[in-house]
């Protein structure tokens, strides 16, 4: 059986694992003379997921072999960041995510955004 203490350290290894790959795809930017600056009218807190969402569709694309747009949309993302779905169901209802790409990222979607949520 799970407990609380149990989900709380996965999540906040899944966070201090999301940060590391955050600081090495930001020094990749800067190696490279770019840095995505994402949408405008994030709030910092806002901005932050949506980076780790960045980071996360760049990995998963890359593990498919397909574009990072194929995942979700820069806009997509965005929308995600700025309202925190907790449920499959609130993510399932945004534009551009059907019940496939629930199926398909749902699960990893919702813990990014559960341990950028405080």
């Amino acid at each position: 059986m799970t407990t609380a203490a149990d989900f709380r350290h996965a999540v906040l290894a899944e966070l201090n694992d999301i940060k590391a790959r955050l600081d090495a795809l930001e020094q990749r930017g800067r190696r490279a003379g770019k840095q995505h600056d994402g949408p405008d009218g994030l709030s910092d807190n806002d901005r932050l997921l949506y980076e780790a969402l960045v980071a996360w569709r760049l990995e998963e694309s890359r593990r498919q072999d397909i574009g990072a747009f194929r995942v979700f949309s820069n806009r997509l993302l965005a929308e995600i960041a700025r309202t925190r779905p907790a449920e499959r169901f609130q993510l399932s209802e945004m534009k551009g995510v059907g019940s496939s790409k629930t199926l398909a990222y749902g699960d990893d979607v919702l813990a990014i955004v559960a341990a950028h949520t405080w």
